[in-house]
């Protein structure tokens, strides 16, 4: 069976792990494209992941630190 290729608030809220009131502010605030149908707010399937994508913060190695040496007495 197909998915569909829009997704409610409700899905959406489930996929990232919020609830539907942060999805609404991040749709409110832009910082997630959606289309409006009526009073229905829907987003891409695909837009969605991408921007998930889009929101990872990129891994880093850590700094290596210096060793430091024995003093000599």
């Amino acid at each position: 069976m197909n998915e569909p290729d829009y997704l409610s608030v409700e899905q959406v809220a489930a996929v990232l792990g919020k609830s539907r009131k942060t999805v609404y502010r991040y749709l409110r605030e832009k910082h997630l494209p959606s289309y409006k149908v009526g009073n229905t707010h829907l987003v891409r399937r695909d837009v969605l992941y991408r921007w998930i994508e889009a929101q990872a913060a990129p891994i880093r190695r850590p700094l290596a630190r210096p060793r430091l040496r024995p003093q000599a007495s």
